[in-house]
């Protein structure tokens, strides 16, 4: 089979289209073949190197942590109640070695293999389970959103920010959202009141807040203690370094667990199937196009989630391709 992988870490020229061998499953696991993976930050800055000190990096790579698929085998003690040969599924690879920019993928079948929402399409389906997980177990269960809460959600028009809006306001929150000037009509057809990070200082537009969802980082971290009310809640993926002013203000700091925590990927996917809750898919690409793919999302500026459509994946490599060009 092909699959994007690496060797070592480094920039985005460390990145190749490789040949390894099709997974073997356990009998726990389920084979896919996959049909479109989904390209987080997580895979550009493991791949850089930035992630080091939290993970034991065991090469070749392949990035990618989500996807859509068909099942094509079972394991033995996979549950056939739920999960069947054939089914298309979307998915959250179990291990971050093994990962969706590949012709096939073996993933544990518990909490971490659903069957697809009829009403996303396959790009959708693709892009939902990292960030909609990540929005779910920041605001669901770390943070314990309720109806009438005041939520600022940072990002507001990223991968988790959008579709962390979506789910606070299913759950009848009052939702801010910082985001670009350029991005503010968007974020507001989410159902946010939109506050444009380049324009104005959040601090001053919104107070009170019960909870607080910090995609960002850094000086947003520790600004954002300034718009808690006492006994509300930070909540935040990866914010590291800053300075924890929690008991200062008298808040809760509260990182999330999201790829160690799956159970609520059914979660995520049940609400999708039946509500308008929908990944916002910003470039749909070929495999090939890997490169492209990583630049756009380091770039900050993809404008939503990056798609890489595998079962489209060329006959012709990439290197192939420029070689016939010369």
């Amino acid at each position: 089979m092909r699959a994007i992988q690496y060797t070592c870490c480094g920039d985005r020229d460390v990145l190749h289209i490789a040949n390894p061998d099709t997974p073997r499953i356990s009998d726990d696991e389920v084979l896919i073949k996959v049909r479109a993976a989904s390209l987080n930050p997580f895979d550009w800055k493991l791949r850089s190197g930035m992630l080091g000190d939290y993970f034991q990096m065991e090469f070749p790579i392949t990035p990618g942590r989500d996807g859509c698929g068909e099942i094509v085998e079972l394991g033995k003690n996979v549950d056939r109640t739920q999960l069947a040969r054939g089914q298309l599924v979307s998915f959250i690879c179990s291990r971050f070695q093994r990962g969706s920019l590949a012709e096939y993928v073996a993933v544990s079948a518990q909490d971490s293999v659903v069957p697809v929402a009829e009403n996303l399409t396959l790009q959708e389906s693709a892009a939902i389970p990292v960030v909609g997980l990540s929005a779910w177990n920041a605001l669901v269960e770390t943070a314990e959103i309720e109806a009438g809460m005041r939520v600022l959600i940072h990002g507001g028009s990223g991968g988790v920010g959008s579709l962390a809006i979506q789910i606070a306001q299913h759950f009848g929150a009052d939702i801010f959202a910082t985001c670009s000037s350029a991005n503010v009509e968007r974020v507001e057809a989410l159902g946010a009141r939109a506050i444009p990070y380049d324009c104005v200082d959040f601090t001053s537009e919104v107070t009170d807040c019960d909870i607080v969802l910090d995609t960002v980082g850094g000086k947003v971290h520790e600004d954002s203690y300034k718009v808690l009310k006492r006994g509300g809640r930070l909540v935040y993926l990866l914010a590291r370094p800053f300075n924890n002013l929690s008991a200062e203000y008298g808040v809760e700091d509260l990182q999330v667990n999201v790829l160690g925590h799956t159970a609520n990927l059914r979660n995520v996917m049940d609400l999708a199937a039946t509500v308008a809750l929908k990944p916002i898919v910003g470039h749909v690409l070929q495999p090939d196009d890997f490169e492209q793919a990583f630049e756009l999302g380091e770039s900050g500026k993809a404008g939503g989630k990056i798609v890489l459509t595998i079962d489209g994946w060329s006959n012709i490599s990439k290197t192939n391709k420029e070689s016939m060009t010369q």
